[in-house]
């Protein structure tokens, strides 16, 4: 059963009709472009709301799936799942964002193995005038360069 599930344990296996995986696979991805195009960190306060706009949003266009989430609405267990479902989507991209950056950004700018004081001072100024948006800049030479001024 839905109610016996914690919410750590929130898996789309867990769904027994193809409609409401259907459903929680729209929501899912309209969360995911969500976080990659509106707000990276949205607020868990409004974490509900949030979810079922996107559940709601993501199924209006299809007559079928909008007569199931008529339904889905009715019932509370079922409804809070697929919200904990969609909302996992936000926690997974940032930590797919977060394993592509510490990858590429150390490289890309320069900072390589640095002391956190000296990381955070390279951070801010990148993050300045945009200047992050230029590749290939060494950020240890940069900021000493400027401090020197």
């Amino acid at each position: 059963s839905i109610t016996c599930v914690p919410r750590s344990k929130v898996k789309l296996s867990n769904l027994n009709s193809p409609r409401t995986k259907h459903i929680a696979v729209c929501a899912h991805k309209a969360m995911r472009l969500h976080v990659a195009t509106v707000n990276s960190f949205p607020s868990a306060f409004d974490r509900e709301e949030l979810c079922w706009d996107l559940l709601v949003s993501s199924t209006r266009d299809n007559n079928v799936l909008w007569e199931k989430m008529s339904l889905i609405q009715s019932d509370d267990d079922l409804k809070a799942y697929l919200i904990d479902y969609t909302w996992k989507a936000a926690g997974h991209l940032r930590g797919e964002f977060v394993a592509k950056a510490r990858i590429s950004v150390p490289s890309t700018y320069g900072i390589g193995e640095v002391k956190h004081e000296e990381l955070e001072k390279a951070l801010k100024w990148l993050l300045e005038d945009a200047r992050f948006i230029h590749g290939g800049i060494d950020v240890k030479v940069s900021v000493l360069s400027i401090e020197r001024l």
